[in-house]
């Protein structure tokens, strides 16, 4: 991504007409720019536990059987798409060191929830019902975030850098998702599933450390 050109401008745009390879790799500098990435590649670690193995946790763990699994895992993906969608509004109405503190809560807040899910293995089929409370709070929390580092993003780069920096951000997710499953393996080999879950989702510690930090950053990056 850092040496690809960036495409070629209207005859009519007075902005700058792109940048050079080397360049481009610039932004990448930026303490603010670095915390997204960070955050990103923590997070999504975290996220892998979710979207690898919960479905399967909670058919046979958990014992709710395959169906009602998929009917929580469908409320966690509901829950997410209202996340974002209210997460783009906050950036309209916060401000930016605000916004960081509101990240860094809902991220923590989210990550209480699926460890509340976890932790409450073999409950009674009565309250079966309390794994969708957690699955739709904990992926509503954590979507608060997504839209949000975005915009973040576009305050601290230029309008020309924008896309290079949002593929870094897109690579550093994938990173995450690919590599978590192989990094919470070996504590599920040695803990048990639900030691070993709890221990990845707790990936989402450190991602909400970076996003706290942004207030830090963010106004000098701006």
């Amino acid at each position: 991504l850092a040496w690809l050109p960036n495409p070629p401008r209207s005859c009519h745009d007075d902005r700058d007409p792109g940048l050079r390879c080397f360049e481009s790799k610039a932004f990448v500098r930026t303490r603010t720019v670095q915390l997204c990435l960070l955050q990103g590649m923590f997070g999504c670690i975290a996220w892998s536990v979710i979207l690898t193995f919960l479905p399967d946790y909670l058919a046979t763990t958990c014992k709710i059987g395959a169906p009602t699994a998929a009917l929580v895992t469908m409320t966690s993906g509901w829950a997410s798409g209202v996340g974002i969608a209210v997460g783009a509004s906050m950036s309209r109405c916060c401000q930016t060191t605000s916004l960081a503190f509101a990240m860094a809560g809902t991220t923590l807040g989210g990550m209480l929830a699926y460890i509340g899910l976890v932790a409450s293995a073999e409950l009674p089929s009565s309250h079966a019902w309390l794994y969708f409370v957690w699955a739709w709070s904990g992926s509503f929390l954590l979507s608060l975030t997504q839209a949000n580092v975005k915009a973040i993003l576009v305050n601290v780069i230029r309008p020309q850098e924008r896309g290079t920096a949002f593929g870094f951000l897109n690579v550093a997710d994938d990173v995450g998702k690919a590599f978590g499953p192989w990094l919470i393996m070996p504590f599920v080999s040695s803990y048990g599933r639900k030691v070993g879950f709890i221990m990845g989702l707790s990936a989402f510690v450190p991602c909400a450390l970076s996003l706290g930090m942004i207030r830090c950053t963010i106004t000098h990056d701006e």
